[in-house]
């Protein structure tokens, strides 16, 4: 999140060195935040995709899988614009239309996971991500 003068925050700054050291999201949650959304590593879904890429969804659909997928990323989806309207640095909103259908879902990077949970912190909206592997 960047200052009212164009700077770089603290907490986004400590952020972003530990992400570029380790690699790996780091989330900064508020306390009594429960999580209620998921980021999953894409490769572990979709073999082909790079390991630093993440699809968040809602973990109120249950754990996704085949059947609730779609309905599990739009909702990840919606959840995350109606308090971040605008994607951060690393993060993408995704609508595809494709032979197999719509794909409606927010895709993120390490870094973009991180400075989301920042976003939702920063807009007070009580979510938490949970990273799952």
């Amino acid at each position: 999140m960047v200052g009212k003068e164009g700077r770089v925050t603290q907490a986004e700054q400590f952020v972003r060195d530990r992400v570029a050291k380790t690699g790996r999201p780091y989330l900064v949650i508020p306390p009594r935040c429960v999580p209620s959304l998921l980021a999953l590593p894409l490769w572990v879904i979709f073999m082909d995709y790079d390991r630093d890429a993440y699809v968040v969804v809602s973990v109120r659909a249950g754990q996704p899988d085949e059947g609730n997928w779609v309905r599990a990323t739009l909702e990840g989806l919606q959840t995350v614009r109606e308090w971040v309207p605008e994607p951060p640095e690393g993060v993408e909103y995704v609508y595809q239309e494709g032979a197999l259908g719509v794909v409606q879902q927010v895709e993120a990077t390490s870094l973009g996971v991180s400075l989301l949970q920042l976003a939702l912190n920063r807009a007070e909206s009580g979510l938490a991500i949970r990273v799952g592997s």
